[in-house]
């Protein structure tokens, strides 16, 4: 058996600013985008109804799809926080993380806590943000030591 990582995905409520913060404030470029319905979204997502658009971006190797529905609408966000079982964030490695954190306010990005750094163990030094959008996505940016 062979398994690899081929994305990872992360759904959010407004695609067309998800894309301008993950291009314009991360970097990535945009490969491609979709738009599924009908049995084959529903099947797949296991969501009656599914109506989905899609965006492929991508990162030194990595892709990252972006997930909106269009229906059904969700009543509210399940979980409100990192300490929810089944929240999950993603993490990028960066180089200037006060200026990331800067660059994604506008976005409507911003940090739930401050940014803090590691002062003992194997990653001393590194320091470690959070950003989360109005709707609850989380990154999670980590800057090594220089």
């Amino acid at each position: 058996m062979s398994i690899r990582v081929d994305h990872h995905g992360l759904t959010v409520a407004d695609l067309d600013a998800s894309v301008a913060f993950f291009t314009e404030v991360l970097g990535f470029t945009e490969e491609r985008r979709a738009h599924l319905t009908g049995p084959f979204a529903a099947d797949v997502v296991g969501v009656p109804g599914a109506d989905i658009r899609t965006a492929v971006l991508a990162l030194e190797g990595s892709l990252l799809e972006l997930l909106a529905y269009a229906a059904p609408v969700a009543a509210a966000a399940v979980s409100d926080g990192p300490e929810v079982p089944g929240s999950m964030h993603l993490a990028f490695a960066v180089d200037d993380l006060p200026g990331i954190v800067a660059a994604a306010a506008p976005y409507g990005w911003a940090p739930p806590g401050r940014p803090a750094t590691m002062s003992v163990g194997a990653r001393a030094g590194t320091t470690f943000s959070y950003l989360r959008d109005g709707s609850g996505a989380t990154v999670e940016l980590i800057a090594a030591p220089h």
